[in-house]
């Protein structure tokens, strides 16, 4: 209830003039939502989660129609990393509130993708 309170807030923003801190940056995509949907700031933040859970509903039977394409070509541990990292990338970037240090699992998840990627290429060799 205090996230959504506050992703409410930060939609209506606060002061005189208004200003969202968090849309600010440019990080993602809720400063456009902001400026493309139209009603109060409670309507707007329902609109951004109701796009965002489509997204992860899509993006889930994506990756299960994608692994079954690629089944035995790609090891199912890089499948399933590459996977989280891009539903983590994509649940941050159409949230209705995110902070910068949000994205820091994503920039360690993508130390571990390339050093897995590295490891895969030396024992190739």
């Amino acid at each position: 209830e205090y996230h959504n309170d506050c992703a409410i807030a930060e939609m209506a923003s606060y002061g005189n003039p208004p200003v969202s801190w968090t849309h600010e940056a440019g990080l993602y995509f809720a400063p456009h939502y902001k400026f493309l949907l139209g009603g109060s700031a409670e309507q707007k933040t329902f609109w951004v989660r109701v796009i965002q859970a489509v997204l992860m509903m899509l993006l889930n039977v994506l990756g299960i129609i994608g692994y079954r394409k690629i089944k035995g070509k790609v090891d199912i541990y890089d499948y399933s990393l590459g996977y989280l990292y891009l539903s983590m990338l994509l649940f941050y970037m159409f949230s209705p509130l995110t902070y910068r240090y949000y994205f820091l699992p994503l920039l360690m998840m993508s130390a571990v993708m390339v050093a897995s990627t590295c490891i895969n290429i030396y024992r190739k060799q």
